[in-house]
Parts: structure tokens; C-alpha cells; sequence
């Protein structure tokens, strides 16, 4: 999780997914708004 809020990803919250192998499991959902994004492209750029 620290890895992930630290790429810009923020929490988007939790919930059920369903997969094929296993049925139902449990997941938690990143966002990472265009802002940031496009921040973080423009940096490795250069």
C-alpha cells in the first residue's frame, strides 16, 4: 500500500470481484486522477 500511495495512486475504497478460479474475492480500489498522471510522465521525460 505505501508503494502504491506513493506512485500517486489514492484510495478509491473496497469491494467483491468475481473470478472464474476462485468465485468471489476481495479487492481494494486505487485511483490516480490525470493530474497526477500526466505530472509523473512529464517527469520521467526528462
Amino acid at each position: 500500500r505505501r508503494v502504491i500511495h506513493k506512485c500517486g495512486f489514492q484510495y478509491a475504497g473496497q469491494g467483491m470481484l468475481n473470478s472464474i478460479v476462485a468465485g468471489q474475492v476481495p479487492v481494494e480500489r486505487y485511483r490516480l486522477d490525470r493530474k497526477t498522471w500526466n505530472s509523473l510522465r512529464n517527469w520521467i521525460h526528462y
